[in-house]
């Protein structure tokens, strides 16, 4: 299992999250829920391929969040 992880991190780290997108999409337990994050606070709305969490705030506007703890 390890040996997996490091596969995928190292792929990850080479070349995105192109191919293992599709799996963090699936399994990812923020979306649809309220999410506050450096300030911003929305409705998780998935991951980019960048690894950049996306969040719709109140007013509808698609916000990107790079880093940070998520509340």
């Amino acid at each position: 299992m390890l040996e997996g992880i490091d596969r995928e991190a190292s792929h990850v780290s080479a070349r995105g999250l192109g191919l293992v997108h599709a799996r963090i999409t699936a399994a990812d337990a923020l979306v649809g829920r309220e999410v506050e994050i450096e300030g911003v606070r929305g409705v998780a709305c998935g991951i980019e391929l960048d690894g950049a969490l996306r969040i719709r705030t109140s007013d509808g506007t698609i916000r990107r969040v790079v880093s940070g703890e998520v509340t």
